[in-house]
């Protein structure tokens, strides 16, 4: 499934669809002519109409407020944003399955606020470094990892547009987050896994090298201009690597292969 399908969890994140962050946002005047165009553009998708309602009831649920004039209140009043945020982490605390003392979820939803941060800075260090500028996240989001603020900055018009985006992202990998989190508590991952590399020391990886030993290599990828997705690959070696001029699209990631042998012949993983 693309990440870009109206199924993919990243859905909401596409700026030509019905979640798209605008240049200011009105929440006291529900008659405009903006929101009247808007209104009339979702009423003509049935599944956006559908997606917006779930995406609605979620959003009034998680602040504890009836309608857009609720949030509106939070935005200016700090009591009721605290009264909140203490609601929201409880509801958070039962969708994540954390069974933790109140204090302790707080630093919880700060793990997934690192985390979610840790992709973008790895996507504008590494995989899109050439665009790196594009990608900074604005120091007001980088500094809150309240998912109740976050989602306030969103309807609050004092924000730029692009900080409102940001702090939208930062929600959505949040909740990647919270659910691997959950998965791999809920199916003990780390000793699977560790009992899985035993087998794989034991019986599988070729006796030729030492546990963890690898063999170094490089990949030579191209991507397609347009949403970068890989086209094609092939592994070349470090001489050949040391002496390449990339071309336009094309990207050179080192990578360290291990071995297995099948019989007489060794095969890089």
């Amino acid at each position: 499934m693309s990440v870009l399908s109206d199924q993919s969890i990243f859905a909401a994140m596409k700026q030509d669809g019905s979640f798209a962050v605008e240049e200011s946002v009105s929440l006291d005047k529900p008659f405009s002519q903006q929101h009247r165009a808007w209104v009339k553009r979702l009423l003509a998708d049935q599944v956006q109409l559908t997606k917006y309602r779930a995406v609605r009831s979620q959003v009034f649920n998680l602040l504890q407020v009836q309608d857009f004039a609720g949030v509106q209140s939070l935005l200016s009043d700090t009591h009721l944003r605290q009264r909140s945020r203490e609601r929201a982490h409880q509801l958070l605390a039962r969708l994540f399955n954390i069974e933790v003392e109140t204090h302790q979820i707080q630093t919880k939803l700060h793990e997934f606020a690192s985390t979610a941060d840790a992709v973008i800075d790895y996507l504008r260090n590494k995989v899109l470094a050439p665009y790196a500028p594009h990608f900074e996240i604005s120091n007001e989001i980088a500094t809150t990892a309240d998912p109740v603020d976050l989602l306030l900055t969103i309807f609050d018009d004092r924000y730029h547009r692009k900080v409102r985006f940001e702090a939208k992202r930062k929600l959505v990998l949040m909740n990647l987050a919270g659910a691997i989190d959950q998965r791999e508590r809920e199916t003990d991952i780390e000793s699977r896994f560790s009992g899985f590399l035993s087998f794989l020391n034991e019986f599988v990886w070729s006796p030729q090298l030492r546990i963890g030993e690898h063999r170094p290599a490089y990949l030579l990828s191209e991507h397609d201009p347009v949403d970068y997705r890989c086209t094609r690959v092939q592994v070349i070696d470090m001489d050949a690597a040391n002496d390449l001029e990339l071309a336009p699209g094309q990207r050179l990631t080192f990578v360290k292969r291990r071995l297995f042998r099948p019989g007489n012949r060794d095969i890089p993983v």
